[in-house]
């Protein structure tokens, strides 16, 4: 099987414990669909863009139903606005969370 790898981008530091939390549901509720799992995460200093990113990394089995059960998963936990996925196959693509479609104007 080929996995998409999809990334949980947050617009906004999310310290360790509250990411674990956060990792932990996200899995549970992927899992329990069959559309993927978590593989990783971490909060990153990023200088050359003068910020400290948040993500959740993860393996999706069906990206179709990856990407709404994270939507749905990341509401209910309430994700801070500014929340994408990001994805680059089979084309690649960003979705925010609260919207129901990608931006027009891409990456």
């Amino acid at each position: 099987m080929v996995e998409t790898f999809v990334l949980v981008e947050f617009d906004e530091v999310i310290v360790p414990e509250k990411r674990h939390v956060i990792e932990a549901a996200l899995d549970a509720a992927l899992r329990a669909e069959g559309v993927g799992r978590i593989t990783g995460g971490g909060t990153f200093l990023v200088p050359q863009e003068s910020g400290i990113w948040t993500n959740i990394e993860v393996a999706a089995a069906e990206l179709e139903g990856c990407v709404r059960v994270l939507r749905h998963s990341l509401q209910e936990l309430d994700a801070p606005s500014g929340t994408w996925l990001h994805w680059w196959e089979p084309e690649e693509c960003i979705a925010d969370v609260w919207f129901d479609q990608p931006p027009s104007w891409g990456w």
